[in-house]
């Protein structure tokens, strides 16, 4: 027992609590984990795999039961499929989301919660849930780790994303609504949109305006269709990448890719989040 309390993280052992019954703890728990998000990605080019870990495990310094549950949005956030596993000692678990969203679209939201199972512990606080996605072509890849996590809150968010954008480079950028609720979401979400600002090296601006996007849905933005003398604004220099709306997900996410395999991922570098009431809040 000294030997295992010698392994554990201090911090870590301080968030648990012991109920004494499985049944109950395992009720609570169901409540306690925000989870946490990412996009798919499965277009014919790029495809997407989620690598997740028994960090339980790993901090408690011995073997500790969690369940975990994925859950898939379609781009509408109206259609959902789910999978459910469980781990036991700190191992790493790759899922491969091709076989798992053929009937869902080429790109959508991912939301992972991972729960303690171990007897009657419940943890003290809610928690997001981080995990890595790998996005890759044949020829390439990319890692990252989970991007945010869903609120039942309304606010209004800015995000801002700084890169380099090639010349000969695809430019897509992904933006979710992460407002999830059991009953009623408010009509605010349906009449605004987001609007997509890039900034140049000479302090010039540019901005489009969407449509609203659906709880837990999501949209795909052809910076290049949008801007097609994209190039020529840039001159070669870093872009700032200004994405605002309500219930914006922490994080938006810039896909760069080209016919040679190349494929480069740009997510949040800062964000500004307001309630809704707030007049400052304003696109």
């Amino acid at each position: 027992m000294t030997e295992i309390q010698d392994r554990q993280h201090p911090l870590f052992a301080s968030r648990f609590r012991n109920l004494g019954f499985s049944w109950l703890a395992n009720q609570a728990n169901r409540f306690l984990s925000a989870g946490g998000m990412c996009y798919f990605i499965n277009d014919g080019t790029i495809k997407t795999r989620l690598i997740l870990h028994n960090y339980f495990a790993f901090l408690s310094g011995r073997p500790f039961h969690i369940r975990w549950v994925l859950r898939i949005y379609s781009t509408d956030g109206k259609r959902m499929i789910e999978k459910q596993g469980t781990m036991m000692d700190p191992d790493t678990q790759t899922i491969e989301m091709e076989p798992l969203v053929s009937d869902l679209g080429p790109f959508g939201l991912c939301m992972v919660h991972l729960y303690p199972a171990e007897g009657g512990l419940i943890v003290r606080n809610s928690y997001m849930t981080h995990y890595f996605i790998e996005y890759y072509t044949d020829h390439a890849e990319s890692l990252m780790h989970s991007c945010g996590h869903p609120v039942p809150k309304i606010h209004q968010v800015t995000d801002y994303i700084t890169s380099s954008i090639e010349e000969e480079s695809q430019a897509l950028l992904l933006v979710s609504n992460s407002c999830q609720r059991v009953f009623r979401y408010p009509k605010s979400l349906f009449e605004k949109g987001v609007r997509v600002r890039i900034k140049n090296s000479q302090n010039q601006w540019r901005h489009f305006d969407l449509e609203p996007i659906l709880p837990l849905g999501s949209i795909k933005v052809d910076l290049r269709h949008l801007w097609p003398d994209l190039n020529t604004f840039l001159d070669r220099k870093p872009a700032l990448i200004q994405v605002c709306g309500p219930n914006v997900l922490y994080s938006p996410l810039l896909i760069q890719t080209n016919a040679q395999g190349y494929i480069a991922m740009d997510h949040i570098q800062g964000g500004d989040w307001d309630d809704v009431d707030v007049t400052s809040a304003a696109c």
